[in-house]
């Protein structure tokens, strides 16, 4: 199948591909120490925020950015 020609500037797409990029916390960092969830289980604070926005994330975000960098391509 033929692509069609992108809706978008390059700079545009790119813009939501790195939008994608941290709204998935693929580069997530952020500078806390360990957390302690339960009496006995910690993780670290990135491990942390990640987890506890998964779903969130998985479900609605990257789904919606995923279409609009579709869009955006003309596919």
């Amino acid at each position: 199948m033929k692509l069609k020609k992108p809706r978008a500037p390059v700079h545009v797409i790119d813009k939501l591909r790195d939008l994608h990029s941290k709204a998935a916390f693929e580069r997530a960092s952020f500078g806390l120490d360990t957390v302690v969830v339960r009496e006995r289980d910690s993780m670290t604070a990135d491990e942390f925020c990640k987890e506890r926005t998964r779903t969130y994330r998985q479900a609605w975000l990257l789904p919606q950015i995923d279409s609009l960098i579709a869009w955006a391509e003309g596919r």
